[in-house]
Parts: structure tokens; C-alpha cells; sequence
């Protein structure tokens, strides 16, 4: 999971004002990542997908806004991947 910090150096806030706010979307869309993997497990490209969901709703709070099909795409492949990803088994180093 990210921290305040990591999204604010991500969105390159340097002042607290919205950290509330923030701290809300941080959890918004570790939620939505939940509700769209069904094994979640935090990793890189987990994290990529949960600040791109976080730099879109924080700088785009307008109810009509319209979410751009690439960007819709992009998040929507990467969960897909996620989703579906091959577990990688457990080396076995003793023999």
C-alpha cells in the first residue's frame, strides 16, 4: 500500500491542505483495486495503478468530468493482468 508521502511526492503537493482528502482517495482506490482483483497483493504495479486512480480523482473532482478512454484502458489492462497474474512458486533451493 502507499503512503501519504509517496502521493504527495507523486502529485508533487508540497503543502498539507488536502492531505484529509488525500488520505481518502488513497483509501478510495485501494478499495477499488480490491473490488477489481480478486487476489489483491500490494506490488509495483499495483501501486503504479492506485496513484494513476489517485492523480485522476484528485485532479479531476468535477462529477462531469469524463474519464478518458486511454486512461480507462490503461487501468483496466493493468487490473486485468493483475487479476489474472501466474503465481510464481516458491523456489526449492535444498536439493
Amino acid at each position: 500500500m502507499i503512503t501519504l508521502e509517496e502521493t504527495k511526492s507523486y502529485l508533487r503537493i508540497d503543502f498539507s491542505d488536502d492531505d484529509v482528502f488525500i488520505g481518502k482517495l488513497i483509501k478510495a482506490s485501494e478499495r477499488y483495486i480490491k473490488n477489481a482483483v480478486s487476489d489483491y497483493e500490494s506490488n509495483e504495479l499495483v501501486d503504479i495503478v492506485q496513484l494513476l486512480l489517485i492523480q485522476h480523482w484528485y485532479y479531476n473532482r468535477s462529477l462531469m468530468g469524463k474519464i478518458p478512454n486511454n486512461f480507462a484502458h490503461g487501468i483496466d489492462a493493468i487490473l486485468f493482468q493483475e487479476n489474472y497474474k501466474v503465481k510464481e512458486e516458491p523456489s526449492d533451493e535444498s536439493g
